[in-house]
């Protein structure tokens, strides 16, 4: 069976409440009407059998099972079997073999065990994403916008008394017999949510301030800015410190008034009035809910706003795109965390992916997850590389530095695209490149007929790839997401382009954190960081043993650096030519036009 993560599925209880609200906005009344009707054929009541848009996904949020108390509580739908997070997890207890992702299995690391059923022996696929995941789990990050919806969720003001959130659902329990306490708790509640979304907004302005002063420039990237010791001892710091702390005390007045509702709930008469006491059911379990995310949101806050951990990453992030802050943090190091949480509590443990090896070992790999002498077996690929791949890397490239490498690789795309008519993936590290080259090409390879597609301008991951599959004669630009996971066999997909070695962002803080613990950070940790994401990007175009293609490697690196064979050196045996670019076209179409 399939396990998810507690948010996936429906909570009946959280359903039933918003239903009886008095009003509704335009998303909770188009998502409960999806609902009510999916409901009549739902078995999992899993999020994945619904299309939820982007607009609907924070109702969703609202209506998800949220924490692990409501599954101890008074719940009517826990206690008659339901619920279907209950349900799951019954079907996760009675199953051999649980498949569950990479975040619910270190989440049940992070609960002590209390996720998923005891198990004494592990498949972990796509491993090479288990350090990355690890990573997020055992961090935290908050915005500005964390605080202010956990804020709204608590109180909303409203005009004429008619507050919104859990405070506006107190009082319609205000004049039922035993109801007296309520609307204090309710107007107390809302008295410090006001006070603290006056200083939420004080601290992130300074935290702001403090980036723009300390942080780096602005370029294509967020701006990063590393919580060192050398950064914590300036004097604009100490008043970030001070700002936290009279914020963390607001916080936890709302906390405290949150934890005092089921007790006042309880004291509420409600006998016979089944459908009301389903919505006080409701309330308590969201206060309770509530409570437990503000506390985590004061515990992480503060520890990376307080503390000077070696043994933590801390950052603060401007974004590129609204000028947000988040507060972050990570793990230095996962290898202690999974090797003591995970592999040495299993009997077997097996992890397994096509990109674990860099340059024909496993030793990177082994360093970054702790892994003490584990039995090896690196495996040959299924497909024919040798007679169905060509990989072409350019003599006269600009290096990614110059001036004139925008310009080198537009004429390139350009060229290579009308050469393979389309059915071309380019792949980009950054935003602004992919950008730049989009605007760049666009007109050209349309007067030919041939569409561009880019990521984050003309849709989504899957509806551009969709659109690839549909229309050979298309073009997707992609970054990020695009280096793996997608899936287009056939000759809708014949062309590969990589427009520049995937490195990590040097200012990066988990990356310029962990280069630190290196004696040769970029050989040792930058390369064959870079190796495995450009074999990911490779994989992108053989997906099945009939197909064939060929990949550009746009980046001169690949030639002109001592670092570069690593790249070529981890690729399957296939055919691997130096090319001038003028002659680039030519020998794309040769090879396409080959049976």
């Amino acid at each position: 069976t399939q396990l998810k993560g507690r948010r996936n599925y429906l909570c009946l209880l959280r359903w039933q409440t918003m239903r009886r609200q008095p009003s509704l906005t335009a998303d909770e009344a188009r998502l409960l009407v999806k609902t009510l009707f999916w409901l009549q054929r739902t078995q999992i009541g899993d999020v994945a059998e619904l299309n939820v848009t982007a607009d609907e996904d924070s109702v969703w949020q609202r209506l998800s099972a949220q924490d692990e108390a409501c599954l101890t509580s008074a719940c009517p739908f826990v206690r008659d079997g339901r619920c279907f997070l209950v349900r799951a997890r019954k079907r996760a207890e009675a199953a051999h073999i649980v498949v569950v992702n990479h975040a619910l299995l270190l989440s049940d690391v992070r609960s002590g065990g209390n996720l998923l059923p005891p198990a004494d022996y592990l498949v972990i696929d796509e491993a090479h994403h288990l350090e990355a995941e690890a990573t997020r789990q055992f961090g935290f990050d908050a915005a500005e916008g964390d605080l202010e919806r956990f804020l709204g969720a608590a109180h909303t003001p409203g005009p004429r008394g008619r507050d919104g959130g859990l405070a506006g659902g107190l009082r319609a329990f205000t004049g039922a017999a035993g109801g007296g306490k309520l609307a204090g708790t309710a107007n107390s509640m809302g008295e410090a949510a006001a006070r603290a979304r006056e200083r939420v907004s004080w601290l992130f302005g300074l935290l702001a301030d403090f980036v723009r002063e300390h942080g780096p420039a602005e370029s294509d990237y967020d701006r990063t800015l590393l919580l060192t010791r050398a950064m914590r001892v300036q004097p604009a710091w100490s008043k970030v410190e001070t700002m936290w702390e009279e914020t963390s005390a607001s916080l936890g007045d709302v906390v405290a008034w949150l934890e005092a509702v089921p007790a006042a709930l309880g004291e509420v008469d409600l006998s016979g009035e089944r459908g009301r006491a389903l919505e006080a059911e409701a309330l308590s379990a969201e206060a309770t809910d509530l409570a437990l995310r503000g506390r985590r949101l004061q515990e992480g806050i503060g520890g990376i706003l307080l503390k000077d951990d070696p043994d933590v990453i801390a950052w603060l992030t401007i974004s590129r795109r609204d000028g947000g802050v988040q507060l972050q943090s990570a793990p230095l190091r996962v290898a202690t965390l999974l090797r003591d949480s995970i592999f040495e509590r299993k009997t077997s443990v097996v992890l397994t992916s096509a990109t674990l090896s860099t340059e024909g070992n496993f030793e990177y790999v082994k360093e970054r997850l702790g892994l003490e002498a584990p039995r090896e077996m690196l495996l040959g690929s299924p497909f024919d590389y040798a007679k169905s791949t060509l990989v072409l890397v350019p003599r006269e490239m600009p290096e990614p530095s110059s001036n004139t490498y925008q310009q080198a690789i537009q004429e390139a795309v350009i060229q290579l695209c009308l050469a393979s008519q389309g059915r071309a993936l380019v792949l980009f590290t950054s935003y602004g490149a992919l950008r730049a080259t989009y605007y760049g090409v666009r007109g050209a390879l349309a007067d030919e007929g041939i569409l561009v597609l880019g990521h984050g301008i003309d849709g989504s991951p899957k509806q551009l790839i969709e659109r690839l599959r549909e229309n050979e004669r298309t073009v997707v630009l992609g970054t990020a997401s695009f280096w793996e996971g997608v899936d287009v066999v056939g000759e809708a997909l014949c062309l590969l382009i990589i427009a520049r070695l995937p490195f990590s962002v040097p200012t990066d803080s988990i990356f310029e954190a962990r280069s630190a613990l290196f004696d040769d950070p970029f050989n040792q940790y930058a390369v064959p960081q870079a190796v495995l994401r450009f074999k990911q990007g490779f994989g992108r175009l053989i997906r099945r043993k009939t197909d064939r293609g060929v990949m550009v490697a746009l980046d001169r690196r690949v030639l002109s650096k001592r670092y570069g064979q690593a790249f070529l050196n981890s690729l399957p045996a296939c055919r691997v030519q130096e090319i001038a670019r003028r002659d680039m076209p030519d020998a794309v179409r040769s090879w396409l036009d080959r049976a």
